[in-house]
């Protein structure tokens, strides 16, 4: 089992504002990084779903 499990929901939250400050002074050094990420997560939602219409198309044929 994953580590995550034997966290309380207080020690996840307390770790996620720890990573939403990391990003946000992380941001202005490295605003290009964000526009990368954020260009890649759209390409992401494309390619699921063409592929989510590809799974659809294979099981007619099926």
């Amino acid at each position: 089992m994953p580590a995550l499990f034997y966290t309380t929901p207080f020690e996840i939250s307390a770790l996620l504002l720890r990573l939403v400050i990391l990003l946000g002074s992380a941001h202005e050094k490295f605003g290009w990084v964000v526009n990368i990420a954020s260009h890649y997560k759209k390409t992401a939602k494309s390619l699921n779903k063409r592929s989510k219409y590809l799974s659809l198309t294979s099981k007619q044929f099926n």
